[in-house]
C-alpha cells in the first residue's frame, strides 16, 4: 500500500510540472548565480505628437531587441546582465550580453510654411548567440561572440545608420538628403534638375629623386582638382585650377647633397558659385607664382633650394634662390545690391640669381649676385598694388588702389657679411652689417562719391647705393656712397626731374625729393686775404694761392648760389669762411666764432701738455 501511494504521488508531480518545464523552454534560466538581470526579446515604440496653430509634429522611436528563442542562461555566475535572447554565461563574473538591436526613429513636421520628414534607422546586427565561460568583465553586443577564460573581453558588432531627410517649402519641390545609392541632393523652386561629378584630385608627378645624395628635381609636381555640382535653377558650383610646380628649362646638381630644384610654382584656383534664383554669383581665381624660366644649377654646394630658373650656386652652403614672385588674386561677387571686385597685382621682379662661395644666402627676384659673402638677403624691386572696388551699391561706388614700390634692379655683395639689399643698383664690398634699398614710393589712392584722394610719398628717389669697407651702414634712395665708414645712415637721391652726373666735389644728399632750400648770403664791406694770394673788393675773399676774387657770394659752375644739398655743386670753402668772418658767428647756429676759436686753442694746448707728461 505505501508503495502504491508513493508511485501515484510521483506520477502526479511529473504530470503537474511537465507542462511548466515545457513552457520554460525559450525563457530565461539562472542556476546558482548571484545578481543576474535577464530580459528576453522585447520591443518598444514610443510616440509623441503635438499640435499647434503653426502645424503638427510627430515623433516615434520604435526599438526592437531580438534574440533567439532559446532565451538567456546564467549558471554559477556573478553580476550578469542579459538582454534579448540567446545569451549564456557560466562560471563568469561581471558579464553584459545583448542581442541584435534595431531602431527606426522618425519625426515629421507639417506646418503652414514648411514640411519636413526625418528618418534615422540604426541597428547593431547579430543573429548568433553570445556565450561567456569562466570569464571576467565580458561585454558582448550584437551576436555571435564567445569568451572562454577571458579578462575584460569587449566585442561589439559594427553599428549602421542610414539617416534621410526631406524638406519642402510651401509645397515647392523638396530637398532630399539620402543614404549612399540614393540621390545625393534634390531641390528646386520649379522643376529641379540635379547634375554633379565626383570630386577628382589629379596628382601630376614628374620628378627625379636621388635618396643617396638627397637630391630632388621636379618638373611636374602638383594637384589639379575638378568638381562640378549643379542644382538648377538654385545654384551651380565649379571647382578647378592647378597648384604645384611646372617645368623649366632644366635642373643640374653636381656634387651637391641636400638640393631641391623645381620649375615655377603656381597656385591658380578657379571657383565659381552661381545662383540664378538669387541673381548672385561669386568667382575666385587669379594667378600666383614663384620663379620664372631658365635653368637651375648647383655645383659642389650643400643644402640648396632653387625655384623657377636662372639660379646658380657654385660652390655655396645653405642657399635659397627664387625667381620672380607674382601675387595676382581675383575675386568678384555680384548681387542685386551691387558688385565687389578684388584685383590688382603685387610681386617681385624676376631674373637670374648667382651665389659663389657664399654661405646662408637668400635671393628673391632676379639680378642678385653674392660672392664670398655670408648671411646675405637680396630682393629685386618689390611692388604692392592690390585694387578693391564696389559698384552699384546703395551707398554708391567706391574704390581703392595705387601702388607701393622700391626702385632699382640688380644687387651685388662681395666679401661681405650680414647684408640686406632691396630694390636694385645696390653694391656692398668687404662690408659688414649693411642695409640698402632703392627709393621707396607709397602711392595709395581712394575714390568715392566723385572724389579721389591720393598723393605719393617718396623716401629718397632713384637707386644706386655703394658701401665699401664699411660697418653698420644704412642707405635708402640712390646716389649714396660710403667708403670706410662706421654707423652711417644715408637717405637721398637726385631731386625730381634732375639728371645725375659725376659730382665735382664732395657728394651731397637730400632728405627728400622736394625742392631745395636757399640760404641767402649776407654782404658786407672789407678785404679778405688767405694763403699767399690777395684780393680786394666789397665783401670779397680769395682762395689760397689763387688770387681769384668773388664778389659778395660763392658761386659754382653747376649750382645756384646758396643751395643746400644740391648735387650739381656746392659752395667753395673760401666763400663759407669769408661769410663767417663777416658775420663773426658760425653758420646756421649764430654762435660766436671767436669764443669757439679760443676754446679750440685751449683744447689744443691742453692736449700738447698731456702728451708731454705722457712722454
Amino acid at each position: 500500500m505505501p508503495r502504491r501511494v508513493l508511485l501515484t504521488a510521483t506520477v502526479a508531480l511529473v504530470a503537474a510540472f511537465a507542462p511548466a518545464m515545457a513552457r520554460a523552454d525559450g525563457g530565461n534560466i539562472s542556476v546558482g548565480s548571484v545578481g543576474s538581470v535577464q530580459v528576453g526579446s522585447t520591443g518598444s515604440s514610443p510616440d509623441v505628437s503635438a499640435t499647434t496653430p503653426a502645424g503638427t509634429t510627430d515623433v516615434t522611436a520604435p526599438v526592437q531587441l531580438a534574440g533567439s528563442d532559446s532565451g538567456n542562461v546564467a549558471k554559477q555566475s556573478v553580476g550578469t546582465a542579459q538582454v534579448g535572447g540567446g545569451n549564456s554565461a557560466q562560471n563568469s563574473a561581471a558579464t553584459a550580453q545583448t542581442s541584435a538591436l534595431d531602431g527606426k526613429p522618425k519625426a515629421s513636421v507639417n506646418g503652414k510654411v514648411a514640411h519636413a520628414n526625418v528618418n534615422v534607422p540604426a541597428s547593431v546586427p547579430g543573429s548568433q548567440p553570445n556565450s561567456a565561460s569562466g570569464s571576467t568583465g565580458a561585454v558582448q553586443v550584437g551576436g555571435g561572440h564567445s569568451s572562454n577564460g577571458g579578462l575584460l573581453s569587449i566585442n561589439v558588432n559594427k553599428p549602421s545608420a542610414k539617416p534621410s531627410a526631406n524638406l519642402s517649402l510651401s509645397g515647392n519641390p523638396a530637398l532630399t538628403l539620402g543614404a549612399p545609392g540614393a540621390p545625393g541632393l534634390s531641390l528646386g523652386l520649379a522643376d529641379p534638375s540635379v547634375s554633379y561629378s565626383d570630386l577628382q584630385l589629379n596628382l601630376k608627378r614628374q620628378y627625379q629623386a636621388n635618396l643617396r645624395d638627397l637630391v630632388l628635381q621636379a618638373q611636374y609636381l602638383g594637384v589639379q582638382p575638378a568638381f562640378f555640382l549643379a542644382v538648377d535653377p538654385i545654384a551651380k558650383l565649379t571647382l578647378g585650377g592647378w597648384a604645384g610646380a611646372s617645368p623649366n628649362d632644366g635642373n643640374t646638381a653636381t656634387d651637391s647633397p641636400g638640393t631641391a630644384q623645381t620649375g615655377p610654382v603656381g597656385v591658380s584656383p578657379t571657383l565659381a558659385l552661381q545662383s540664378d534664383s538669387l541673381g548672385s554669383n561669386v568667382t575666385l581665381g587669379g594667378t600666383n607664382s614663384l620663379g620664372g624660366g631658365g635653368t637651375n644649377s648647383a655645383a659642389q654646394s650643400i643644402g640648396n633650394a632653387q625655384v623657377g630658373g636662372g639660379n646658380s650656386a657654385d660652390p655655396s652652403l645653405g642657399t635659397v634662390q627664387i625667381g620672380g614672385v607674382t601675387v595676382a588674386p581675383a575675386a568678384n561677387a555680384s548681387t542685386p545690391d551691387g558688385a565687389l571686385a578684388l584685383g590688382g597685382g603685387s610681386g617681385i621682379a624676376g631674373g637670374s640669381n648667382t651665389a659663389n662661395d657664399s654661405d646662408g644666402t637668400v635671393q628673391v627676384g632676379g639680378g642678385n649676385t653674392a660672392n664670398n659673402s655670408t648671411g646675405v638677403v637680396q630682393s629685386a624691386s618689390p611692388t604692392v598694388g592690390p585694387t578693391v572696388s564696389a559698384t552699384g551699391t546703395p551707398a554708391g561706388d567706391a574704390s581703392t588702389g595705387g601702388g607701393t614700390s622700391v626702385a632699382g634692379s640688380g644687387n651685388s655683395a662681395n666679401g661681405s657679411t650680414g647684408v640686406a639689399q632691396v630694390g636694385g643698383g645696390n653694391a656692398v664690398n668687404t662690408s659688414n652689417g649693411a642695409v640698402q634699398a632703392g627709393g621707396i614710393t607709397v602711392a595709395p589712392t581712394t575714390s568715392g562719391g566723385g572724389t579721389t584722394v591720393g598723393s605719393p610719398t617718396n623716401i629718397g628717389s632713384g637707386s644706386g647705393n655703394t658701401a665699401t669697407g664699411s660697418t653698420g651702414t644704412g642707405q635708402v634712395g640712390g646716389g649714396n656712397t660710403v667708403d670706410g665708414g662706421t654707423g652711417i645712415v644715408q637717405v637721398g637721391g637726385p631731386p625730381a626731374g634732375s639728371t645725375t652726373g659725376t659730382p665735382t666735389g664732395p657728394t651731397g644728399t637730400t632728405l627728400s625729393s622736394g625742392p631745395t632750400t636757399p640760404i641767402t648770403s649776407s654782404t658786407g664791406g672789407g678785404t679778405g686775404t688767405a694763403g699767399g694770394g690777395s684780393g680786394s673788393g666789397p665783401g670779397s675773399a680769395t682762395s689760397p694761392g689763387a688770387g681769384a676774387t668773388t664778389n659778395g657770394s660763392a658761386t659754382s659752375p653747376n649750382a645756384p648760389a646758396g643751395v643746400l644739398g644740391a648735387h650739381q655743386g656746392i659752395p667753395s670753402s673760401s666763400s663759407i669762411v669769408s661769410s663767417s668772418h663777416r658775420q663773426s658767428s658760425l653758420p646756421f647756429t649764430g654762435l660766436d666764432l671767436l669764443a669757439f676759436a679760443l676754446v679750440g686753442l685751449l683744447l689744443v694746448a691742453g692736449g700738447a701738455g698731456m702728451r708731454r707728461l705722457a712722454l
